[in-house]
């Protein structure tokens, strides 16, 4: 063994490189490209877009149920714009919210450019988020991080209230909160595929869990079941399907906000 070693580390001593001048390396795609090339597609649509972060992480499930406090509180923020004292309290709770959101990999300053943004909301909003979150598998279901972001966020929204927002000194309490926008998140990987499924992802929006409440999602979600729930619900209306890419630059998410004008 010795004499092997020996020879091992001679070998590799003899054909260590130090001139590096002849390597080229050009990156081609990244997740931030890819979101910047989103941001460009929004602008085209007519959308006001935001990258909130290239490198998110975390539990899956803890990521959707921040998404849509986050997305909740946006919301809250367009309805009460005109109301001096209701904003201030609301818009407290979103920093807090982003705040939260920082441990998952959003940069605290995407707070000072959302509040930018917030008081006229003469746009419908783009959010972009990239990276790729994991899941603590429990259940024997069949899914991936992509499909259960987006099944989890569809169960968070549907049970979120004032109090759960810690607004209800600023709100009524008790009240379902009914937001100033429509909105709507799409959870998907670049590749294509999203763990052992033929989708690359899923799409969720607020009342969906209450359209699918005779299949009770919570019990597919609890059993890491996304792929068999969206692919019922709808007849998988709301998979994304898209076939492989060939590429694979992490996932992407993106939530669209669209304010009700009246208000």
């Amino acid at each position: 063994m010795d004499t092997l070693k020996e020879a091992a580390t001679k070998h590799q001593t003899n054909r260590i490189e130090t001139n590096f001048s002849h390597v080229q390396n050009v990156i081609v795609g990244r997740n931030r490209l890819a979101l910047q090339r989103g941001c460009e597609k929004a602008q085209e649509l007519g959308y006001y877009p935001l990258i909130m972060s290239s490198g998110i992480h975390g539990e899956a499930k803890d990521l959707a149920d921040a998404y849509c406090n986050l997305s909740m509180l946006i919301g809250l923020l367009m309805q009460y714009r005109k109301s001096v004292s209701s904003y201030k309290g609301i818009e407290l709770k979103l920093l807090d919210s982003i705040n939260i959101l920082s441990k998952f990999g959003v940069s605290k300053s995407f707070g000072g450019h959302l509040l930018e943004y917030i008081p006229s909301a003469d746009k419908p909003l783009c959010l972009l988020v990239g990276g790729e979150p994991t899941v603590t598998l429990k259940g024997n279901g069949k899914g991936g991080r992509n499909q259960e972001l987006a099944l989890a966020a569809a169960v968070h929204w549907q049970t979120k209230s004032v109090e759960d927002l810690a607004c209800s000194n600023t709100l009524t309490a008790g009240d379902r909160v009914k937001t100033g926008c429509q909105m709507v998140l799409l959870s998907a990987g670049t590749d294509g595929q999203d763990g052992p499924t033929d989708a690359a992802g899923a799409i969720a929006y607020p009342s969906l869990c209450n359209e699918a409440r005779n299949l009770h999602p919570q019990e597919f979600l609890d059993n890491n079941d996304s792929y068999s729930f969206y692919s019922t619900f709808n007849d998988g209306m709301y998979l994304i399907k898209t076939g492989l890419t060939g590429t694979n630059v992490m996932d992407i998410h993106i939530m669209l906000f669209s304010p009700n004008t009246s208000q």
